[in-house]
């Protein structure tokens, strides 16, 4: 009896202190009670081991007794978690007794706490559920504790079961925001799997330290994960086998996004949608798909379709946590597009979908879960308070933040939205002492939690809000934004990603606004240094490879003899760089948006527009973007314009200057940017003679006689018809000093580097001229339909035909930015020509369009044509 009376008496204790002091400081004593306990207990045996087993108890004691004070303060209260801890401490003692008894012989003494053991090995994964259940609202400290515990946990397991014990500690520390020591245990587990020769598990173990890298920013190692996922895939049959291949291109997908490898990305989504059936994981592939369609096309319209296709899955499935996803998800889309009636109405429907507990939820293999209501709450009513304050409501805005403001966790990522939109309500109201407050807290928790991305966009943002009052402030938000922008787009080895990496508006806008702030504070060569940093940095890498730099200002004012203009679009104005040999640089700002740019490029210009039914009042609004050069040239220099953006579609040597056209003031050249122009301007053509050819298909007797007309003038054979092959014009590129081709030309919109020449075998696409890498022309003219129009990237890097060309090593394009009429372009390109002896390109250009002008008087037949690269 007498050996009852203790634990009654500890019992009787543990009420006592349940009811005085609380649950959380019972667990603290129960845990303490317990390894103290322990340690009297195992004492005598203790004295009997030798070497690193005599300070066993204590070993085993440290990570239980820790965790016991960091929980009490964190944990919610009640019997559930005194289960808990009663098991750990349980588990704790048992592991020491088989140590001491097996040390020191008495195995006998060891029989009940093997038992014990046995025992949790076969509840370890109601074990597991406890704690995750317990931990969903934990903090920081508390899921450490438990990542903590599930690895001792995983020592006592064998094979399978310990990595999957591994996986779960891993998910711990993601939670807990640890992600290298998540990717640690992950990785851990795979390498158990992969010795026993269990491939399937060792990809999903793989897949997980993707998932654990990704979260932490380190996406080429989430893909040295993912390529090691596939590998362990490779050959393994079966539905499991298959939906894990989608699942591991499903993440494959979000790091390249992250990355900004957007066409690969598309690509990997595309094959894993035809690959599977309309399962759960098909809605979040069809959910990013519209997130990398979106970005790579900025077609919100697309986003939206997607994302209501995916909804539509889910539903199917009854996935009430995926459905309220996608909805906001759409929502986000509807605000895009303009239209956040619609958006906040899809947020409400979203809200009617969760209540404030658990909902219902698959995982990729089908199972059912659940998922956290309260969470998905609070983030659709962030947005729904963003599509509220859009509409103009801004009173219900912040009433609707104030509703959920008590509960975002500091450590979540709904934090920084919430600073984000505490800052942008303060600058809607003036208030930019309190939108700077916002904006640099939503830096800090960046900084303390975030990745590259979070990092960057509260850089901007941060910027953005200091312009105004704190100038410095703002240029060292901005730099540091660019700088994150940089050291990224660094580490991308292929063209196509450094290509589509500036294709977040997030990592454009930075550049936008440090342009902005330095003509601004009147510095327009260090604007100038940043704008060439924003501007056509793939086609650089291109031309320079590791040694690429972006031009400075002072080695930009050598580049001509006349004016180059270089441009930069923000969101409310184009700002305009003068820079010139015998001059400080000059700069101004014109007052014109971006919806106003591209309202008048999409209407009247590119592939879609209709030139001929441009109102001639709507496109010289656009006059001031050449105004300035008035004062900053005198009329006869050479002048060379570097767009940005949209101003890529437009004819600028068309616009007005002092009542008569730019081109007919001055001869005029273009650049996709000043680095690249300094790189073509270095080039010596060594091609001899020229190669004329003209209708390949037949059906073009304006385009036929015009090349030999041209033929004529070079002293050339005229190639025509069916002689105008693929090899014909190849070999042309790679010996002749002049290129000229009249037929038809494609742009294909979805692949610009699809566009081509239409020659009579078929089509000489860009993509195959850039493979040639060795043109020697110094000039190449292309007298077709559309042969300059473009796809242009928000980093500012335009893809098309005459990026082909100019890759391949031709020092000037000549080519078209709309499509052109037979008749008047034959009259223009002869005229070319027969100026071309007597000046420079540019100069024979300008005389060509001012002819052509006289008896066509419509912008739509005198000024399609454009010289690209070096204009001498």
């Amino acid at each position: 009896m007498a050996r009852w009376i203790a634990p009654l008496l500890m019992a009787a204790a543990g009420v006592l202190v349940w009811v005085v002091a609380g649950p959380g400081v019972l667990a603290q004593v129960v845990v303490v009670g317990l390894a103290l306990r322990l340690a009297a207990q195992v004492h005598v045996l203790r004295r009997q081991q030798r070497g690193i087993w005599s300070v066993s108890p204590y070993l085993t004691a440290v990570p239980v007794t820790v965790a016991a004070f960091a929980l009490p303060d964190e944990l919610p209260g009640g019997p559930g978690v005194m289960a808990l801890v009663g098991v750990l401490a349980g588990l704790r003692l048992a592991v020491e007794v088989v140590i001491a008894a097996a040390v020191v012989g008495e195995l006998a003494l060891a029989a009940p706490a093997v038992a014990a053991v046995a025992a949790v090995v076969l509840l370890h994964i109601p074990l597991l559920t406890l704690t995750r259940r317990l931990g969903l609202n934990a903090s920081v400290p508390v899921m450490r504790a438990m990542g903590t515990l599930a690895v001792l946990l995983a020592l006592l397991l064998p094979g399978a079961r310990r990595a999957r014990t591994l996986d779960e500690a891993g998910s711990w520390f993601l939670a807990a925001r640890d992600t290298r020591v998540s990717v640690a245990l992950r990785s851990w587990a795979a390498r158990i799997c992969r010795r026993r020769g269990l491939a399937i598990l060792e990809a999903v173990h793989l897949h997980n330290a993707a998932t654990s890298s990704r979260m932490g920013g380190r996406n080429e190692q989430a893909l040295d994960h993912l390529g090691r996922a596939r590998a362990a895939l490779a050959g393994e049959t079966g539905p499991y086998a298959a939906r894990m291949s989608r699942v591991v291109a499903l993440t494959e997908a979000q790091a390249r996004m992250d990355l900004g490898d957007l066409d690969t990305a598309l690509a990997v989504i595309d094959a894993a949608l035809e690959a599977g059936e309309p399962d759960i994981l098909h809605a979040d592939l069809l959910s990013a798909k519209a997130a990398v369609a979106g970005q790579i096309r900025m077609d919100h319209e697309e986003m939206l379709a997607l994302y209501l296709e995916s909804y539509e899955v889910a539903g199917r499935h009854r996935d009430q946590a995926r459905m309220a996803m996608r909805l906001q998800d759409a929502a986000a889309a509807l605000i895009r597009l303009g239209r956040p009636g619609e958006a906040a109405a899809l947020c409400e429907e979203a809200l009617a979908l969760l209540g404030d507990g658990r909902v219902r939820t698959l995982t990729h293999d089908g199972s059912a879960g659940e998922a956290d209501g309260g969470r998905l709450r609070v983030m659709l009513t962030v947005r729904l308070a963003y599509a509220v304050w859009t509409q103009g409501d801004r009173a219900r805005a912040r009433r609707i933040l104030d509703g959920v403001r008590d509960r975002i966790d500091p450590g979540s990522p709904f934090y920084v939205t919430l600073m984000f939109m505490d800052g942008l309500a303060s600058q809607d109201e003036h208030d930019l002492p309190a939108a700077r407050r916002a904006f640099e807290a939503a830096v800090e928790w960046a900084t303390r939690r975030g990745g590259e991305a979070a990092q960057r966009i509260t850089h901007t943002y941060a910027g953005r809000a200091a312009e105004r009052d704190d100038p410095q402030a703002a240029i060292a938000h901005l730099d540091r934004a660019i700088a994150l922008t940089e050291s990224g787009r660094a580490g991308l080895a292929a063209e196509t990603d450094r290509l589509t990496f500036l294709g977040h508006d997030s990592r454009v806008e930075a550049y936008e606004r440090m342009v902005v702030i330095q003509v601004a504070q009147g510095d327009p060569a260090t604007a100038f240094d940043y704008a060439e940093r924003g501007k056509a940095r793939a086609m650089l890498d291109h031309f320079a490879g590791d040694d690429a730099r972006p031009i400075a200002f002072g080695e930009a004012r050598e580049l001509t003899p006349g004016l180059l203009v270089e441009y930069f679009t923000a969101e409310d104005q184009v700002v305009l760089i003068g820079v010139r040999r015998d001059r400080p640089a000059m700069a101004v700002s014109v007052p014109l948006t971006r919806a106003v740019l591209r309202g008048i490029a999409t209407a009247g210009f590119g592939a879609t527009g209709r030139v001929g039914d441009l109102d001639p009042a709507r496109w010289h609004a656009l006059d001031p973007l050449v105004a300035p050069i008035a004062r900053w040239a005198e009329p006869g220099e050479p002048v060379t314009l570097i767009p940005h953006g949209l101003l890529h579609y437009l004819p600028l040597h068309a616009l007005d200057i002092e009542g008569r056209p730019l081109v007919e003031r001055h001869p005029v050249g273009y650049a996709p940017s000043a680095s690249v122009l300094r790189e073509t301007l270095r080039r010596t053509a060594d091609g001899q003679g020229a190669a004329v050819f003209g209708d390949p298909g037949g059906d073009l007797p304006f385009a036929r006689a015009e090349a030999k007309r041209i033929a004529g003038f070079l002293a050339a054979r005229p190639v025509l018809r069916g002689e105008v092959t693929r090899d014909a014009l190849t070999g042309a590129l790679r010996r002749t000093g002049i290129v000229h081709f009249a037929g038809h030309a494609r742009f294909v919109a979805d692949d610009p580097m699809s566009s081509g020449l239409v020659a009579a075998d078929g089509v000489l696409t860009s993509r195959e001229v850039a493979a040639l890498g060795s043109v020697t022309a110094r000039l190449v003219a292309l007298s077709g339909c559309e042969t300059g129009v473009s796809r242009d990237h928000p980093g500012d890097d335009t893809v098309g035909l005459v990026r082909g060309f100019l890759y391949a090593g031709a020092a000037t394009v000549l080519a078209s930015l709309w499509r052109v009429p037979d008749h008047s372009t034959a009259h223009l390109i002869t005229a070319f020509y027969r100026h071309l002896p007597t000046g420079t390109k540019a100069e024979a250009l300008r005389a060509a369009m001012l002819e052509t002008r006289e008896r066509w008087p419509s912008i739509y037949h005198w000024a399609p044509f454009v010289l690209i690269g070096n204009a001498e």
